[in-house]
C-alpha cells in the first residue's frame, strides 16, 4: 500500500479512534448551591398543559388541565419566585401546588400541596432543617415535624421537577443526581436525570419549539421524560412512562 493511500486510510479512522478514545462521561452528584443548577434565567410566566392518560396499549383519555404560573415575591425582605401549579380534572376534581425558593439556586424555601382528597402537605426548608406538616384539610392543624438531613435538598417530588430539569446544564450526556426529599415522608433521596439531546417539539399555540430532552428515571418503576427549554415558559412537554403500573402519562402544551 502506497504511502499516501495509507496517509488517506489513517485520516478517514481518525474520529472512529477519538471517539473510542473518550471515556464515558461519568455521573455527577450535584448539591444545592453549587452552581450546577442556575435559576438566573427564570422570569415570570403562565402555561398550561393538556393532561391525559393511556394505559395498556388502550386510547389516550382525558385528564384535564395543568396550569402552571410563576411571578415574584419577598421572603423576609429578600427576593424570591413563587410557582402555583393547578390540575383541574374532567371529573370536577382539582389539586394545587405552590412553591416558594430562591431564584438563583432554585433552593427551596416553603411548598404546598393541596390533594384531591382536601389533604394538605406544608414543608418549611432552611438548609438542612426541614419542617413538615400533614393536614386532613386546609382547615385542620396538627404539630410540626421537624427532619435534620444529612444536607440541603431542592424539592423535586414537591412539584419542581420540571424546573429543576429546566436549570441543568445542557449538554448532551450529563448525567447525575439531585438531592431531594421523599413526597411521603422527610427522608433524602436522590433524584437521577440524564441530558440526552436537542430536538423540535409541539409547543401548542406556540407552534414548534427547540427543546432539551432530559430524562429522570428509576428503572422498574417509572421514566419522566421532559422537554425543557431556558425561555420561558421553560417546561414544554412532559411524558411519564409509569412501568408500574403499565401507563404512560402526558403533559401536551396548549
Amino acid at each position: 500500500m502506497g504511502a499516501r493511500i495509507m496517509s488517506a486510510v489513517l485520516v478517514s479512522l481518525l474520529p472512529a479512534i477519538v471517539l473510542a478514545a473518550t471515556p464515558a462521561r461519568q455521573p455527577i452528584s450535584v448539591r444545592v448551591g453549587d452552581g450546577t443548577l442556575d435559576g438566573s434565567f427564570l422570569q415570570p410566566y403562565n402555561n398550561a398543559w393538556f393532561y391525559s392518560v393511556r394505559v395498556a396499549g388502550g386510547p389516550q383519555v382525558p385528564q384535564g388541565i395543568w396550569s402552571d404560573h410563576m411571578q415574584w415575591t419577598t421572603v423576609d425582605g429578600r427576593q424570591a419566585m413563587l410557582r402555583v401549579q393547578g390540575t383541574t380534572y374532567v371529573k370536577g376534581l382539582s389539586t394545587v401546588i405552590l412553591n416558594v425558593f430562591d431564584p438563583r439556586t432554585l433552593a427551596p424555601i416553603r411548598s404546598e400541596t393541596h390533594n384531591i382528597d382536601g389533604s394538605v402537605l406544608r414543608r418549611t426548608f432552611a438548609g438542612t432543617h426541614v419542617t413538615t406538616e400533614t393536614l386532613a384539610n386546609a382547615r385542620d392543624s396538627a404539630a410540626p415535624r421537624a427532619t435534620d438531613l444529612p444536607g440541603a435538598v431542592y424539592d423535586f417530588n414537591g412539584g419542581m421537577f420540571g424546573i429543576l430539569m429546566a436549570a441543568l446544564p445542557f449538554e448532551e450526556g450529563l448525567k447525575g443526581t439531585l438531592p431531594a426529599i421523599a413526597d411521603d415522608e422527610a427522608r433524602p433521596t436522590a433524584e437521577p436525570f440524564e441530558v440526552l439531546r436537542q430536538e423540535e417539539v409541539d409547543a401548542g399555540a406556540r407552534g414548534k419549539v427547540k427543546a432539551w430532552v432530559v430524562d429522570s428515571a428509576r428503572p422498574g418503576k417509572y421514566t419522566m421524560r421532559f422537554w425543557v427549554t431556558k425561555s420561558a415558559p421553560y417546561v414544554i412537554r412532559l411524558v411519564m412512562t409509569d412501568v408500574e403500573h403499565d401507563r404512560v402519562l402526558t403533559w401536551d402544551m396548549l
